[in-house]
């Protein structure tokens, strides 16, 4: 393979790489901002040498179904508040298969019947779900 040719795919594949990250991080800024335009917040650890999602919160804000695909994307490691928010037993379907050790239901619009097939998909038996309609 001549010199040229290793140069052209080094230059395509350090494109392809940056490239990805560029997304993710759009991604990952625009998740925030809307979380935070509706007066949540996120909380993030940067050990490592990366930056993960601890946790998400939206209580008492008017997060609704269609912004739980924000906290999908973060993809929280910890937990997700939704204190008095109007997610649903549909919103909730975004929460599917998330390593989540604690979610805060209470004074939603789930239902009991949400929260059990919610319950068979996380990760963890042991995640504690706080719900009191």
């Amino acid at each position: 393979m001549s010199q040229n040719a290793i140069a052209i795919i080094s230059v395509t594949c350090i494109s392809a790489v940056l490239g990805t990250f560029g997304v993710i991080d759009f991604q990952t800024t625009r998740s925030i901002s809307r979380i935070e335009n509706l007066g949540g917040g996120v909380r993030y650890d940067t050990g490592w040498g990366a930056t993960v999602c601890e946790w998400v919160y939206l209580d008492d804000t008017d997060a609704t179904d269609t912004d739980m695909k924000y906290v999908r994307y973060l993809w929280p490691r910890i937990g997700v508040s939704l204190r008095n928010t109007k997610i649903t037993d549909n919103g909730l379907q975004e929460l599917h298969g998330l390593p989540l050790s604690e979610i805060d239901l209470t004074g939603t619009k789930v239902t009991p019947a949400g929260i059990k097939e919610l319950r068979q998909t996380l990760p963890y038996t042991h995640c504690q779900i706080k719900f009191q309609p």
